[in-house]
């Protein structure tokens, strides 16, 4: 293990003459009478019990940089505890005078899940009591953006561009057969796909892959159209019918659009099955910031569960009251063990782009 050198040149010396040499041992003064005095942390001190010490000519400071490299600890701070590589979680500090608290007890959180960093616990105890349900919450959490399928207009903010692996134009068939070939497989995916027209989907059999991998392995797919005009999006209509979505086309948005009443209430911790696409989006979400409110053009569905509804129009909100179904501009859905979102802005800039990412996990 390496260590950088102490800071000779920022100590104060005395020497004879300007030119006049100074050794380590004159420097540091390691001598049996007044030799570095080690203090329980393990840091020094001179005899004069400072680190810094122009009288001695010595700077100890250099010993922390080195306690800190030895000792496995993430910091000197002694609100944070050991992290050992091997472990499935790592500590952290204490949190619970800004209410974050054990995901089984209730109690201060010290340990959270390495791989998601969302999942707060008191002990590695109570995290291994909710290893089991945890496991598929993190999957879905950690997962990224395997690929994007696109139509022919190829069009994605550099937000989402950069936030992807893979990109694929199914209306070339070398591409179209890349992505059957990956939908094929057991593994969770997560999935823009933007529809730009009949290209996009031309496939019948690619459809049914996507609705195999959402509904059997747990993919998640954010359905994305390319324009405000419903003729070019009869495509959109036959993708719901796939996913089993009553989702149909509805207006074009122009106004301010609000975040669900159900999100800002905390749909969360309402445990039904009714409340799961929003349960799922807002837990998704946490990293993400979203507005309350935004403007943008957008192409509304109707139909849509008001557990299902991310953000509506101000005409939309005005009439949720009551309902069971609304008209929103984006929304998010549970489809077997997976799970669909819309995205009615075309443009998939601003703050849509914050949206989709949310939906993905991001």
């Amino acid at each position: 293990m390496s260590h950088s050198s102490p800071p000779h040149a920022s100590i104060p010396r005395h020497p004879t003459k300007p030119s006049d040499p100074i050794d380590d041992a004159q420097l540091f003064n390691f001598s049996d009478e007044d030799g570095p005095i080690q203090l329980s942390d393990g840091t020094l001190r001179c005899k004069h019990a400072l680190e810094v010490c122009a009288v001695c000519n010595i700077d100890y400071t250099f010993m922390r940089e080195i306690l800190d490299d030895d000792s496995g600890f993430i910091d000197s701070d002694e609100s944070m505890m050991y992290l050992p590589e091997e472990e499935e979680f790592y500590y952290m500090p204490d949190m619970s005078s800004n209410g974050t608290r054990c995901d089984i007890c209730g109690q201060p959180a010290a340990v959270a899940c390495t791989e998601c960093e969302e999942s707060l616990y008191c002990s590695p105890e109570h995290r291994q009591l909710d290893a089991q349900n945890h496991a598929s919450k993190c999957n879905s959490i950690t997962t990224k953006v395997e690929f994007v399928v696109v139509g022919t207009s190829n069009k994605l903010s550099d937000g989402l561009s950069g936030a992807t692996s893979h990109k694929y134009d199914t209306s070339q068939p070398s591409q179209l057969q890349e992505a059957s070939d990956l939908l094929k497989s057991s593994k969770p995916l997560s999935i823009l796909l933007i529809v730009d027209s009949p290209t996009t989907t031309n496939d019948t059999n690619l459809l049914k892959l996507f609705v195999t991998s959402v509904k059997d392995h747990g993919t998640t797919v954010i359905i994305a159209p390319t324009t405000m005009k419903a003729a070019s999006n009869a495509e959109l209509e036959n993708i719901f019918t796939e996913f089993g979505l009553n989702w149909k086309l509805g207006q074009v948005s122009n106004d301010k659009i609000t975040l669900s009443p159900h999100i800002a209430a905390g749909v969360s911790k309402i445990q039904t099955s009714q409340a799961q696409g929003l349960a799922e989006f807002l837990r998704r979400s946490v990293s993400v910031f979203l507005p309350h409110t935004y403007t943008t053009e957008a192409l509304q569905i109707t139909n849509v569960s008001t557990n299902e509804a991310v953000y509506l129009s101000s005409q939309a909100l005005a009439d949720i009251a009551g309902k069971d179904s609304v008209e929103a501009v984006s929304a998010f859905a549970s489809v077997g063990k997976g799970w669909v979102g819309y995205i009615g802005d075309t443009s998939l800039e601003g703050w849509s782009e914050f949206v989709v990412k949310a939906m993905l996990g991001l």
